[in-house]
């Protein structure tokens, strides 16, 4: 075993200072490479999103139908107490509509508060929109606005009296 003298141990040093330099090199690159990864796959992530949203809301509103005219016509039930999705389920089951989901959305935006469905036996055709059909099969729902009176924001003649104690 040879003895190591005082220059050959500052050599070590040196050597270890030179390693743990490349370490720390080696870190920093590594660390800001798994960062830059990770951005760009947030990126395709966001645009393959917003791509599909763009796509599915454009299918939404487009007026898109199932047959061209002249279409298939179909007879469909509403039933008293039919819900939204129960509703958008049977259009999808009849060949009416190809996206369940999107008539619920639909179905959602259009007959929220103005508009309920009307139960009785309906001609729908495939070459209708969903917007018509929604239309078609819809009721307008008599409700009662309320006043200002209702909201107290103001002053009724009883309110501005002076009470017998004052």
């Amino acid at each position: 075993m040879a003895l190591r003298t005082g220059k050959n141990r500052k050599r070590s040093r040196k050597e270890q200072g030179d390693s743990d330099s490349l370490v720390k090199v080696a870190k920093v690159t590594s660390s800001l490479a798994f960062r830059v990864v990770i951005a760009a796959v947030l990126i395709v992530v966001f645009f393959i999103g917003a791509r599909t949203a763009y796509n599915y809301g454009y299918d939404l509103f487009s007026g898109k139908t199932v047959d061209p005219a002249p279409g298939k016509d179909v007879t469909v039930v509403i039933g008293e107490d039919m819900t939204h999705a129960e509703f958008a389920a049977l259009l999808h089951k009849k060949g009416l509509i190809e996206d369940e989901n999107a008539a619920k959305i639909m179905l959602y935006i259009f007959t929220n508060k103005n508009f309920d469905l009307k139960p009785g036996q309906y001609v729908l055709n495939t070459s209708m929109t969903t917007r018509q059909m929604i239309e078609k099969v819809s009721a307008e729902v008599e409700k009662e606005e309320p006043t200002a009176e209702h909201l107290g924001l103001y002053d009724t003649p009883e309110s501005t009296q002076e009470s017998p104690e004052g």
